[in-house]
């Protein structure tokens, strides 16, 4: 599990959207557009890298808020 603070730079935007009417305990698959997410630079990441223009994939819990 990752946590991460709505809002804050850090995170990318696409989950910021996702989880702002999100209620504690549900779980979605979320689908983010390079737009909403690394974009045309894309990113070095944890186990790899994340190419230029990939659409990002992910299951989101929202645990607590």
């Amino acid at each position: 599990p990752e946590v991460f603070t709505l809002g804050v730079a850090a995170s990318i935007p696409g989950f910021d959207e996702a989880v702002m009417d999100m209620q504690a305990g549900e779980k979605r698959i979320v689908i983010v557009p390079p737009n909403l997410a690394y974009g045309k630079q894309g990113t070095e990441a944890v186990g790899g890298v994340i190419p230029p223009d990939a659409t990002l994939i992910y299951t989101l819990e929202l645990r607590d808020l």
